[in-house]
């Protein structure tokens, strides 16, 4: 059984993505059919210098899916699973464009 198959009966209703390169895009666009949630983490300040003009409008129009701009994980909580996620503010603007 793949990933996408398990998240309906992982009972997991949030999902985040670190990155925002295309395979991350394609990702979240397709993960976000499975899950009710999906959040991608990104240390720039947006998307469109990342990718595609269409895989941004893509995400952007879709309800499931969120980008969190400027952030950099700093480490991942939780013993068998994930149970949270802390991140810090990017210091400074990467040049990039707005979501």
């Amino acid at each position: 059984m793949g990933l996408a198959s398990e998240a309906a009966l992982s009972g997991i209703d949030h999902l985040f993505l670190v990155g925002g390169g295309n395979s991350a895009g394609q990702a979240a666009m397709h993960f976000a059919s499975f899950w009710g949630r999906v959040s991608m983490i990104i240390c720039g300040d947006g998307l469109k210098e990342t990718l595609s003009e269409c895989l941004v409008d893509r995400i952007l129009a879709s309800p499931q899916i969120e980008v969190l701009t400027r952030k950099e994980v700093t480490a991942l909580e939780g013993d068998q699973t994930i149970q949270g996620i802390p991140s810090r503010r990017t210091r400074q603007a990467s040049g990039r464009g707005s979501r």
